[in-house]
């Protein structure tokens, strides 16, 4: 490890228990380039284990542009004496946009670790200070502005050739820049001059960044649209495109050559207000149905897409939705005839309070038990279930439903929360084929008057 970065190692004590250790470094080490790709990485450590990852922030440093381009840090494990260290490491992209002592301060982290095997506080700490020497490219003195890369391409295509253009013609210029360990944003921005004769329309530039396992590309592609308004012969500037070679470690220029167009008259040319023209061709029915064929071919992929994917809704409608809705039907049936649901009804009857209401739900569930044959009574079930004492308790609720006694309420609370669970929990595990629940033969005695 070498000297700077063992100055810049902190060793941060949680407790007694845990240590965290935090690095920061930059990649490349010593002096870069203006607008060189530079890695901070920050490692975080600690020798227990995360019970919550650190946060990481985004960056604002002054004098570079800052990106975080992976979400999440890397875990890693290291080992030192007989010792592991627990790790997370989170690289930031930054590109020096001056000369000098470029500084990234230190930075708050949230995070939690193992304390004595178990998840500690949320601690904050921070990370040290980096420094970075930044100077400038060899030949970069009279360049008003340049791209640092290993490589950069730039390449240029038109929607139409040159020949026979006259009045009125549209012709779009499309110019395409792609480099390696940079991002899109810092290419070179295209100033499409103004040309007399011409309407010069650019179009937003598409910017498009690429990673691979730490390493990055960018492409950035630039429209204009010509519109020819005056006849006679045109010379479109040169581009150039100036970059810093870092294989060569020279200064290197692109450069799209001047064009020549020539544009003939064109009689049918509507010249003029372009205002009253564009109100003109969007009363005029053929231009209107032109306009919609034109946006109907320049979205015909998103149609078909569109298209595609209400006739797979349809299908998978038509397949499985009615099977689906006839299956969901059939259980809501099968559960509105079945004993839980009538031992649902009686429990919430039980909760009522409502002694007609108790007897009448006991009954209409009894109905519906596996295995029973009436006729059912008091007498049967105690035969049945002797272990359940739930005859003695319903013999106690009738004596306070019909003989006025003062806890008849407390009774029913009593069955509802031992006996009559119990009594079902017994009768469902009895019921198996050839068991009949009131076997026994009929009693003059009714619980039901």
């Amino acid at each position: 490890m070498s000297l700077l970065r063992a100055i810049l190692l902190l060793l941060v004590t949680v407790s007694a228990g845990a240590e965290v250790r935090i690095d920061a470094y930059a990649e490349p080490a010593g002096d870069v380039y203006l607008g060189q790709r530079v890695r901070l990485i920050v490692d975080v450590r600690t020798d227990t284990w995360f019970t919550s990852a650190p946060r990481y922030p985004d960056l604002k440093v002054e004098g570079a542009i800052a990106l975080m381009p992976e979400g999440f840090g890397i875990n890693f494990t290291e080992r030192e004496g007989n010792k592991t260290w627990a790790g997370q490491r989170q690289r930031y992209v930054l590109f020096p946009q001056r000369v000098g002592q470029l500084v990234i301060p230190g930075f708050e982290l949230p995070l939690a670790v193992s304390i004595d095997a178990r998840a500690g506080d949320i601690q904050v700490v921070t990370t040290p200070p980096v420094t970075i020497s930044v100077i400038a490219p060899p030949g970069s003195g009279d360049v008003p502005a340049f791209v640092t890369t290993p490589r950069l391409t730039v390449t240029d295509s038109w929607d139409r050739d040159f020949e026979d253009l006259k009045v009125g013609d549209a012709i779009t210029r499309t110019i395409t820049q792609e480099a390696d360990d940079v991002f899109a944003l810092v290419l070179q921005t295209i100033d499409f001059a103004d040309i007399d004769g011409f309407g010069v329309y650019p179009a937003v530039p598409e910017l498009d960044d690429r990673a691979n396992r730490g390493s990055y590309s960018a492409t950035r592609t630039d429209k204009v649209t010509y519109v020819l308004q005056v006849e006679g012969e045109y010379v479109l500037p040169e581009i150039e495109f100036h970059w810093f070679d870092l294989r060569s470690g020279r200064m290197r220029t692109e450069t799209l050559e001047t064009i020549d167009v020539n544009v003939l008259p064109n009689p049918n040319a509507l010249l003029g207000d372009p205002e009253p023209a564009a109100e003109e061709r969007s009363s005029d029915p053929a231009n209107a149905l032109r306009r919609a064929l034109d946006w109907f071919a320049l979205n015909i992929h998103w149609l078909t897409l569109l298209a595609g994917a209400l006739f797979a809704i349809r299908w998978l409608w038509r397949r499985f939705v009615p099977g689906w809705l006839e299956s969901l039907r059939a259980r809501r049936e099968r559960h509105r005839h079945s004993e839980a649901r009538f031992f649902d009804e009686l429990l919430v009857a039980v909760h009522s309070g409502n002694a007609d209401r108790i007897v009448a739900s006991f009954w209409r569930w009894a109905d519906r038990l596996p295995g029973r044959r009436p006729p059912l009574s008091i007498s049967a079930i105690a035969q049945d279930q002797p272990e359940s004492g739930f005859a003695d308790m319903w013999r106690d609720f009738e004596a306070a439903r019909y003989g006025g006694a003062t806890d008849g309420k407390f009774a029913v609370w009593k069955v509802s929360s031992t006996d009559l669970r119990q009594l079902r929990r017994s009768w469902l595990r009895d019921c198996a084929p050839g068991r009949r629940v009131g076997m026994s033969p009929p009693s003059p005695e009714r619980l039901n008057p």
